[in-house]
């Protein structure tokens, strides 16, 4: 029996998809006061394999690459269910005509961020879906804790009968 890669959680953790080293670089300079788990692809293919391994805060990805571009990539990442939620931030440096923003859009992107990138719009986005991702966590928690809760006491009201 073939057993599932446990993925990897970290609640800092957001992925960077581009095929150029030097964008992936300057990504990660920008936002190394953040402190980010940065896991880096070079491709939307390799990004699809890491994505297997790793659970991410959000998904910061060039729409212009070769092979895969990043609404391809996108398409499919939204395939996969446990994949759906992970919020994609495309990165281009190209002028889209509104067709563009809105498949982008169909297709999952939660924002745009132009190229030349302003870091201080870049580290806001970012703190902002790491705070979000943070709550989701906590509420989930506080679901857990009352589900245990729950059957706790129906426990306890089925002995009391």
């Amino acid at each position: 029996m073939k057993m599932k890669p446990k993925k990897i959680h970290e609640e800092n953790s957001i992925f960077i998809v581009d095929d150029k080293q030097e964008n992936i670089m300057a990504l990660k300079a920008v936002l190394a006061p953040l402190r980010l788990n940065i896991i880096p692809a070079l491709s939307g293919e390799e990004a699809l394999r890491q994505l297997l391994h790793h659970e991410v805060v959000m998904i910061l990805m060039d729409v212009a690459m070769p092979i895969m571009n990043g609404f391809e990539t996108a398409a499919l990442i939204r395939e996969r269910q446990s994949l759906k939620n992970i919020p994609i931030v495309f990165i281009t440096g190209i002028a889209f005509g509104q067709e563009e923003y809105l498949k982008g859009y169909s297709l999952g992107a939660v924002d745009y961020i132009y190229k030349p990138i302003i870091p201080g719009v870049l580290i806001a986005k970012v703190r902002v879906f790491i705070n979000l991702f943070r709550m989701k966590k906590a509420v989930e928690l506080q679901a857990k804790k009352i589900s245990l809760a729950n059957e706790r006491l129906k426990g306890e009201i089925a002995k009391r009968k």
